[in-house]
């Protein structure tokens, strides 16, 4: 997952990209732990996947709450 994927020439293949990134996000990582480290590095992949909906336009899913 890199931020060169995230491409504004084609808004509509950069859109799923950052859907797929966020899909295994919830698939793979996500786990509601209350241990802090774990926490703290879903919380920073929630912000890396809401950057990449902001770079190619996608604001509304960027802000929402949980992705």
């Amino acid at each position: 997952m890199c931020p060169d994927f995230i491409i504004k020439a084609d808004p509509e293949l950069s859109h799923k990209a950052a859907r797929d990134i966020e899909l295994a996000f919830k698939r793979v990582v996500e786990t509601g732990s209350k241990d802090w480290f774990r926490a703290k590095t879903e919380s920073s992949i929630y912000q890396m996947t809401s950057g990449y909906y902001r770079t190619v336009g996608n604001v509304e899913c960027a802000d929402r709450g949980t992705l």
